[in-house]
């Protein structure tokens, strides 16, 4: 009755649209995400994905989450029975929360990512604050490896508190 819910609709540099439910209590929280990018260039087509997470109240109406997510997305050049070549993405984020009544929230805030893919047709080095790209060995394969700086944003629905 008096955990934490949370549904999410947002956006970030990756995914041009995400929903995400985040359940449990302020302390810990699960997150569980999926995402599609309607068959965009250069992006994965979609993804789904699992997490944990915090929250603290900065004040009456604003609030910090930190989230801690793993994501597995299937590039658009693979079909689905090619399991083994779909991409994870690692996600830490820091998302600041304005409460606009008792149910409604936005919310944006960086997120650090790190991304290993076989997917030769992804390339993330366009992005404004692009980190590295490595080469790296996965059993006997090669992959890349991305990391960068990227944001979040969105809405959610909260719970009666």
């Amino acid at each position: 009755k008096n955990g934490y819910r949370r549904w999410e609709l947002n956006v970030s540099e990756l995914n041009n649209t995400e929903l995400t439910f985040k359940t449990g209590v302020p302390k810990l929280y699960n997150v569980f995400t999926a995402a599609y990018n309607f068959n965009i260039v250069d992006k994965p087509l979609f993804g789904f994905g699992y997490g944990l997470g915090t929250a603290r109240n900065l004040g009456k109406c604003l609030a910090l989450n930190l989230d801690l997510v793993t994501t597995t997305y299937l590039p658009q050049s693979q079909s689905f029975e090619s399991i083994d070549y779909w991409s994870q993405q690692f996600q830490i984020n820091a998302g600041f929360e304005a409460k606009l009544g008792k149910r409604l929230a936005v919310f944006a805030g960086p997120t650090l990512n790190l991304y290993h893919t076989f997917d030769e047709s992804l390339n993330f080095s366009k992005y404004k604050l692009f980190i590295a790209q490595r080469e790296v060995n996965w059993n006997s394969q090669s992959a890349n490896l991305y990391s960068w700086v990227g944001f979040k944003a969105g809405i959610r629905l909260c719970n009666k508190v």
